[in-house]
């Protein structure tokens, strides 16, 4: 798997900063918060979607073979796969020519589209349709927001949605974020609570579905090793 395909990036090294910064992953951070300075994503993100292509690429290859009995070279290259999973939203407008405005798809770099803070922490909440907003702040006690002139119609709250954002973020502290996802989870409304990474161990879905396994390695000692997300029926 290199970083290019017949172009002149072709014979660089692949490597996950690398393919970050080429892929402009590294400018996306300073959108939401105005800080200019280039940052990675903290996961080997770039990485684990090439391996997935080749993963894939590799598996199409093997059935192919199965029928036809042939099989074929395969070629993964780094940048093409991680600049096509971050240009699916990214591009956005640049993929009319001529442009319809800048890049980016504008949701996820909303600087207001962050977890919200609660009384204990912070939850997350997501009225994805425009219709939930309402069920939203009618289970807020806030429904009189939504009466304002710049939400009264779908294009409307488009273009006014970091208000939405700031709105919900003013009543969320009113509750912990448990008692928030007992409330909107009923409604139908995606929601919930913030965890630290350092707690997902004790996750009580992963614990039931026993995602994470502690086991002992003969020379190392005890280890948790995680469970593969693909189930098969046969």
């Amino acid at each position: 798997m290199g970083f290019g395909s017949g172009g002149p990036y072709e014979d660089l090294q692949a490597y996950d900063d690398v393919i970050q910064a080429a892929t402009g992953t590294t400018s996306l951070l300073s959108r939401v918060d105005g800080d200019p300075t280039p940052r990675y994503f903290p996961s080997l993100v770039a990485d684990k979607v090439a391996g997935l292509n080749a993963a894939y690429a590799t598996l199409a290859a093997v059935i192919h073979k199965l029928r036809t009995g042939r099989g074929q070279h395969v070629e993964v290259p780094m940048f093409e796969a991680f600049t096509a999973f971050m240009m699916k939203e990214h591009l956005a407008d640049k993929a009319f020519d001529p442009p319809l405005g800048p890049a980016c798809y504008a949701r996820q770099v909303d600087p207001y589209r962050q977890p919200f803070p609660t009384a204990d922490g912070h939850v997350v909440i997501v009225p994805y349709s425009l219709e939930s907003w309402d069920v939203v702040y009618e289970a807020m006690g806030y429904a009189e927001f939504l009466d304002d002139e710049r939400f009264s119609s779908p294009r409307a709250r488009v273009k006014h949605m970091e208000e939405l954002y700031q709105g919900l973020a003013k009543r969320t502290p009113l509750k912990t974020s448990q008692e928030w996802c007992d409330v909107l989870r009923p409604l139908n409304v995606p929601c919930m609570v913030v965890r630290d990474v350092e707690d997902i161990l004790e996750d009580p879905h992963l614990q039931a579905t026993g995602f994470f396994q502690r086991k002992e390695h003969p020379t190392e000692g005890w280890y948790y090793e995680m469970d593969e997300a693909a189930k098969f029926s046969a």
